[in-house]
């Protein structure tokens, strides 16, 4: 019987090469050793994990990508040109500060443009915070109005650590977490904020609403799922963004509550009001 089934299999192999057969995909395979995440797993917040794969492929891999989804946005971390059969790469992330999960997932893509992947899913635990409406609190706040650059008024940089407006000519460039940097001295007023401190913006697009926002985690990890920028887009009544900045690197999320063009420069300014946790810990 052995015998026979060699025969057959060697007859078989010295026929026409069947060119139409399907070439596989390409295995993405998980590093399973000490000091790797290669399946789910829970962990604390801000906790740093590594994954790693090895592919073994009988074409060319040219392009590797690790990418991560977050309150259902996925973005990439690293998109990588490769140009070889044998890879071998390690992937290091720190995970989200708040309670959440990450989903995280290494493709693969072949010279044929095949693809094969390799996830996994990691749940973060921790306590999570109650936000706090710094105007609607009723804990003496108002709405903020941050004036234009130009204005003569002493209020056009916002500190984040004590939610006051302050002057932008204010020689302490530590109180400028956000100020206005709007272009030209006309009476057409664009508004834009940027920040002398390092502070970094990301626009609410969807998927958040001032009024029934309420934990901390949901705006942290909503920034964490976007592309942050130095500088806002020209800002509009009903424009929503979370601010990453002070001196403590939390998160605030702050709504324009209205942009209001006045005659001339002076009186320019956008009045906004502001979530975030409590201040004063």
């Amino acid at each position: 019987m052995l015998i026979a089934t060699a025969a057959v299999t060697f007859l078989a192999s010295c026929g026409t090469e069947d060119t139409d057969d399907p070439k596989p995909d390409p295995a993405v395979n998980l590093k399973t050793t000490a000091g790797y995440t290669s399946s789910n797993v829970t962990v604390t917040p801000d906790s740093t994990l590594k994954a790693g794969v090895i592919i073994n492929h009988d074409r060319r891999i040219k392009n590797v990508k690790f990418q991560v989804t977050i309150s259902g946005s996925t973005f990439t971390v690293l998109d990588t040109t490769v140009n070889d059969k044998v890879i071998n790469m390690d992937f290091v992330r720190k995970v989200i500060p708040t309670p959440g999960t990450e989903g995280w997932t290494i493709t693969a893509t072949d010279a044929d443009g095949k693809t094969g992947s390799a996830s996994f899913t990691i749940t973060v635990q921790g306590a999570d915070q109650t936000l706090i409406d710094y105007v609607a609190s009723g804990m003496g706040q108002s709405n903020r109005k941050i004036y234009r650059f130009q204005s003569t008024r002493p209020s056009s940089a916002f500190d984040l650590d004590d939610l006051v407006v302050y002057s932008a000519a204010d020689p302490d460039d530590g109180k400028k977490d956000v100020f206005d940097n709007t272009a030209g001295s006309g009476d057409v007023y664009a508004p834009k904020w940027q920040s002398k401190t390092g502070a970094t913006f990301v626009k609410v697009t969807g998927g958040l609403d001032y009024a029934t926002t309420t934990k901390y985690s949901a705006i942290v990890n909503y920034f964490s799922s976007k592309t942050v920028t130095t500088v806002t887009e020209t800002l509009a009544k009903d424009n929503m963004y979370i601010v990453k900045g002070g001196s403590k690197d939390r998160y605030f999320l702050i709504y324009v509550v209205n942009v209001d063009d006045a005659t001339g420069v002076n009186d320019d300014h956008v009045e906004v009001k502001v979530k975030t946790i409590d201040i004063t810990k």
